[in-house]
């Protein structure tokens, strides 16, 4: 195989993943939609953080799991940064939630991790 059928397959490939992952977040936010979740605000990052803020509801739409939690079960946010050699660092941030499992949302910079937290910090209980 010559070099420009590789770069070819690879950046096809790419593409297809980049389709489906979008494919399946769509799903996602649809079916939000269709339970009644009204989105007023989406906050960005990985997982992608929804709020309706007329239902009192946080949803972290990513593109194998979907996690919808009412205002007051919000316990806590922490940023969160893990050094990595290749780069600057992943920065993100951890949501508390009563009855889950500590939530990670994953942000480019370390900026956009503390805006997040600070839009959501009035909706955790008992701050």
């Amino acid at each position: 195989m010559s070099t420009p059928v590789i770069i070819i397959g690879v950046v096809l490939l790419v593409a297809v993943v980049a389709f489906w992952q979008h494919q399946r977040t769509s799903a996602h936010k649809q079916s939000l939609a269709n339970a009644g979740f009204e989105r007023s605000e989406s906050l960005g990052g990985s997982p992608e953080i929804l709020i309706d803020e007329q239902g009192s509801e946080i949803a972290l739409v990513g593109v194998s799991d979907l996690q919808r939690f009412a205002f007051e079960r919000l316990r806590g946010i922490e940023v969160t940064h893990k050094d990595r050699p290749e780069s600057e660092g992943t920065y993100g941030i951890t949501l508390q939630v009563e009855g889950l499992p500590d939530q990670a949302v994953h942000f480019g910079d370390e900026w956009q991790a503390r805006r997040v937290r600070e839009r959501l910090l009035p909706f955790v209980k008992d701050r």
